[in-house]
């Protein structure tokens, strides 16, 4: 039917591929308007649609904020997109593109709340790079801290991603920029001596504790080991790495969260029979940790889920965000500092399979680090909320459609302000830092970015 009425137009030049309708709501299933499509979905169905009606007269090409790119509109808009078209086939006697187009930009001009908001500008204050390609091949996976000394920033640098050379590198910061990258952790098997990758560093510093290092790697058999190095000097020496006791694995990507009573709950997962969340508690002990853990809290073939993220709303109500393949986040909530979990389930958030981090602010805001689409890794959004259900967008950092912007990692710098460092395309680390009084977020109804 939707092609069929975009068709009733005369001198759009649009082709509707209508497998969408066909699959029977089966997921994953999409339909394509080609052409040429000025303006993204990002902006809202109805503003996108009248919007190119109404300037360009045709549809097609252009990314977009939730879950569209490339012109693709996904299942949870069709039933937006075929009332829009219904409106089309009411209109189809008229043969008069103004006439259309008119009504169009009236609907344009009429379905938005913002008005003709655009994305206020963020304030940038630093960009810089703790890592170069022609040091090594790929970069990927960074994770930050601050020390008394300044910002350090590691991540895993190797020939290829996930070789066997992959290890964990660290950079400081210093008033002359970032110092040369330094191999701190590499792990091999203690029988054939062959090397293997690291993955998953994470750097923390508990209150009153050494600074710690998290990383993960295979063993002999194949099973994923976490492992835990400490440094009494703030990052200039380590102690070489110990394994984390049996069935622990350690933060899973995104760092801790401490706790009143300094112990520490870290977000996990297990990728055996396809990948589940769970989290660990870390309590310090004699100048030791004692580990235990949750029972499993997703199930692979529903959720395919890991790296969850955890927000600390107080009075033990505690929130994880996990990256998921269904194309949003999965959530979960707990009453009792994460000793006991409800049911997870999907978030009003989209998500790529991306990595995502939070920081929570002195007055209880939290800022979310992610990709606002469900299948592009090529922008990087900030996003805040005070109770982890109603969102507002703040910023977008990056957005270059076909590129890859991923595992953010976020922290509140001593300067008051958002450190930020990702990775450029696996090959680059990048260091950004933005001030937070310069975010005026939107909220975002029914978890669509507003512009």
């Amino acid at each position: 039917m939707l092609g069929t009425c975009l068709m009733a137009r005369r001198g759009m030049g649009l082709t509707g591929v209508m497998s969408g309708v066909l699959s029977r709501g089966r997921p994953g299933i999409r339909y394509r308007i080609q052409g040429s499509l000025p303006v993204s979905v990002e902006k809202g169905w109805v503003r996108s649609l009248a919007y190119s009606l109404f300037f360009e007269g045709r549809l097609g090409r252009g990314g977009d904020q939730n879950g569209c790119a490339g012109g693709h509109f996904w299942l949870d808009d069709l039933r937006r997109v075929l009332k829009f078209g219904g409106f089309l086939m009411l209109m189809r006697r008229c043969r008069k593109n103004l006439l259309i187009g008119g009504v169009a930009g009236l609907l344009w001009l009429l379905s938005s709340p913002q008005g003709s908001a655009a994305l206020p500008a963020v304030r940038l204050l630093d960009v810089d790079y703790p890592s170069e390609p022609s040091e090594l091949a790929f970069n990927y996976a960074p994770t930050l801290v601050q020390t008394a000394d300044g910002l350090l920033v590691a991540w895993v640098g190797a020939s290829r991603v996930d070789g066997p050379d992959a290890s964990v590198y660290l950079s400081r910061q210093t008033g002359g920029g970032w110092g040369r990258p330094q191999r701190v952790a590499s792990q091999t098997h203690r029988k054939t001596r062959i090397q293997v990758a690291c993955r998953r560093p994470v750097l923390f510093k508990p209150t009153n504790e050494s600074l710690l290092l998290f990383f993960q790697s295979d063993n002999e058999r194949g099973q994923r080991k976490g492992y835990l190095s400490t440094s009494d000097d703030n990052g200039v020496t380590w102690l070489r790495a110990k394994v984390l006791p049996r069935g622990i694995t350690g933060p899973a990507g995104a760092k801790p969260t401490e706790l009143a009573d300094g112990d520490l709950l870290c977000g996990a997962d297990t990728q055996r029979a396809g990948r589940v969340v769970h989290v660990e508690r870390a309590s310090a002990f004699r100048k030791k940790w004692e580990w235990t853990r949750t029972r499993d809290l997703s199930y692979a073939r529903v959720h395919n889920a890991s790296e969850p993220v955890l927000l600390y709303h107080g009075r033990g109500k505690i929130q994880a965000l996990c990256r998921s393949r269904r194309g949003y986040m999965v959530e979960g909530w707990s009453d009792d500092e994460g000793e006991t979990w409800g049911k997870f389930g999907r978030s009003i958030l989209p998500n790529p399979d991306s990595g995502l981090d939070v920081v929570r602010s002195e007055d209880g805001e939290f800022v979310l680090v992610y990709q606002h689409s469900n299948r592009e890794r090529g922008i990087l959004n900030l996003a805040t909320t005070r109770d982890g259900k109603e969102w507002a967008a703040a910023a977008l950092l990056e957005n270059e459609p076909g590129r890859s912007f991923s595992d953010p990692a976020m922290i509140k710098g001593a300067d008051g302000n958002l450190h930020i460092v990702y990775c450029q395309d696996s090959r680059r680390i990048k260091h950004v830092v933005v001030d937070p009084e310069s975010l005026s977020p939107v909220t975002m109804v029914g978890g669509n970015w507003p512009y």
